[in-house]
């Protein structure tokens, strides 16, 4: 979930400063922490990483977590290592929020986003008064007043949470803020159907589809930079914006395939392929600064894919080594092909 370029100017103009407003603060840490896996919340639009999407979860399970490990963050519940799998949850021998609260606390990009602070936390399955929660934080992380901006806001995330937890592929969602790259923190929403079988095929398939979404964190705490100096991303539309974020998270992924060749199944394997080259197909630039920023970043990634035929190739600039995949055409929207 992303904030929309639209809001970016009133956060010029608005500084109201919510983040010490003593009667949001108040509000925030009235609410309801159960459910959470680690920390609290970021957002204005959504978006959804590809076929991992920003959002993740599994069979709808509203039980709610003991409040006594609701924080991984502060308590880190003990599970052995053995036995707390993604197969595991498949099979229904280990409950989702079980087998996240063991990633949150053993898994080293999680723990790195932890402790750099650009993943504030983890939430499975929220419910409303959760999402007004993370709306609330995001707000008073971004420095901005509790408006009709924000009533719209929550109804927009509600809307999608709703929607997610009906759809049949396997979604992971962020909510963070653009790539402005002001230190603002995220958080990681996971919905049920990740875990219903034949979304993700093996355990290291759902590992880097968390790593996907934690590139997003980073990129929106951090900004994205070329040469030193960072991009303004209220100077790119929302279309290209996407693509950008997208297209980098991805890579990152092919990248790991590429250095692992055997962990990672056929099925994501090819489906990244495809997802990468959508992205970057459908980054279309409509101005000089777009541009100039697909032009950077295509040549700052050091994977490639090419197309022929009906076939895909990843593979390493500077290396031999590649996978390949059957190719899956997409739609390019028009203004594409122009």
């Amino acid at each position: 979930m992303r904030k929309r370029n639209s809001r970016a100017s009133n956060r010029r103009t608005r500084r109201n400063r919510v983040g010490s407003n003593p009667s949001l603060v108040q509000k925030i840490n009235s609410m309801s922490n159960t459910k959470k896996i680690i920390g609290a919340a970021t957002i204005v639009t959504v978006l959804a990483a590809g076929a991992a999407g920003v959002l993740a979860g599994m069979y709808s399970n509203n039980n709610e977590i003991d409040s006594s490990y609701s924080s991984v963050i502060e308590d880190p519940r003990e599970i052995g290592d053995g036995n707390v799998t993604f197969q595991g949850v498949l099979d229904k021998r280990v409950s989702a929020e079980d087998y996240l609260n063991h990633l949150s606390s053993t898994m080293p990009e999680i723990l790195e986003a932890k402790k750099e602070g650009f993943l504030q936390g983890i939430y499975y399955d929220p419910s409303d008064k959760q999402l007004e929660k993370i709306a609330l934080q995001h707000f008073a992380n971004i420095d901005m007043p509790i408006d009709g901006d924000f009533q719209a806001f929550l109804e927009s995330i509600i809307d999608y949470s709703n929607t997610m937890r009906t759809r049949k592929t396997n979604r992971i969602s962020t909510v963070r803020e653009g790539l402005s790259g002001k230190g603002n923190y995220s958080f990681m929403l996971v919905w049920p159907t990740v875990f219903k079988k034949g979304n993700f095929v093996k355990e290291e398939d759902f590992r880097l589809a968390m790593r996907h979404e934690l590139f997003h964190t980073r990129d929106a705490f951090y900004g994205i930079s070329y040469d030193g100096v960072l991009i303004d991303d209220t100077k790119l539309s929302d279309n290209f914006l996407v693509n950008l974020g997208e297209l980098r998270a991805t890579a990152v992924e092919i990248e790991y395939i590429l250095n692992h060749p055997n962990e990672i199944s056929p099925e994501y394997t090819s489906n990244r392929l495809n997802i990468f080259v959508k992205w970057r197909d459908n980054m279309c630039p409509i101005n000089e600064y777009e541009t100039e920023i697909k032009k950077k970043q295509l040549a700052e990634l050091p994977i490639s894919v090419t197309v022929k035929g009906n076939s895909l190739r990843g593979y390493f600039k500077d290396s031999e080594k590649f996978v390949e995949a059957k190719y899956t055409k997409h739609k390019i929207p028009n203004y594409c092909l122009k």
